[in-house]
């Protein structure tokens, strides 16, 4: 099981109030419209001070992953899309994580019969940031988007950022094969994927990959408990994913 460290909880308990500010995020609309039912991706981008980072979704051996809370009646996430995580490890301990910029991408829908006018998507997040000790960070973004249920014209062009933060969602993959047994997992790779910093990160929280060896074509790692094979095959700051 994921562990959080007690000194962590008693860093929380004890600064998070008078805490600097660690983490910055903002709600970016790539298209300031829409109209009723339908869904627009959105982007939220994250800034974590320097030296200090924030966790995926699966945090690893400790930590937490970013809690978004959204706020309003006429629309839904539908999805939160995750950028690839970076390996960290800090004294046998293993965990996934973002320093710098991050960019998340949502899916908002658009709720069916919600009236042409302004509505505003507003959440908070809250963020537990880490260096030598971990302070729990919550920000609030908000953004209003014009629904049209007249305006049907769809432009081409990709907003800069959303291509950015495309570029940095895990890719699907078909041509990998995998294996496992209990906790031993083998994966065939094309050649092109051979590097000897890969990764692998397991979507189960708490679960990470401990020993591994790999050849030009096979990679063959064991996660510290029993866990479903499904997850990213990172290389080089870059992910592909394995599921089911």
């Amino acid at each position: 099981m994921r562990l959080l460290i007690l000194v962590t909880l008693l860093f929380l308990s004890s600064f998070s109030a008078i805490a600097e500010k660690l983490v910055d995020a903002e709600l970016i609309l790539p298209r300031n419209y829409a109209h009723p039912g339908q869904i627009r991706q959105i982007i939220i981008k994250v800034n974590v001070k320097k030296d200090w980072h924030i966790y995926w979704k699966n945090p690893g051996e400790s930590g937490l992953a970013p809690d978004f809370t959204w706020h309003g009646d006429q629309y839904e996430i539908k999805k939160i899309h995750w950028p690839t995580p970076s390996y960290y490890e800090n004294a046998g301990i293993i965990n996934n994580i973002y320093k710098g910029e991050v960019l998340f991408i949502a899916d908002l829908y658009i709720k069916p019969g919600t009236k042409d006018g302004k509505i505003d998507i507003k959440a908070d997040i809250d963020f537990l940031s880490c260096r030598e000790a971990c302070i729990m960070q919550s920000v609030k973004i908000s953004e209003s988007i014009m629904v049209d249920s007249n305006n049907r014209i769809e432009t081409m062009q990709i907003h800069p950022l959303l291509s950015k933060a495309m570029d940095l969602l895990p890719r699907d993959t078909s041509n990998i094969s995998k294996k496992q047994v209990e906790n031993k997992f083998t994966l065939d790779l094309p050649k092109n994927l051979y590097n000897k910093s890969l990764y692998f990160a397991f979507d189960e929280d708490g679960i990470v990959m401990k020993k591994s060896s790999q050849s030009v074509t096979k990679f063959i790692f064991e996660s510290n408990e029993k866990s479903e094979f499904t997850g990213l095959i990172i290389s080089e700051g870059q992910s592909w994913r394995i599921s089911d």
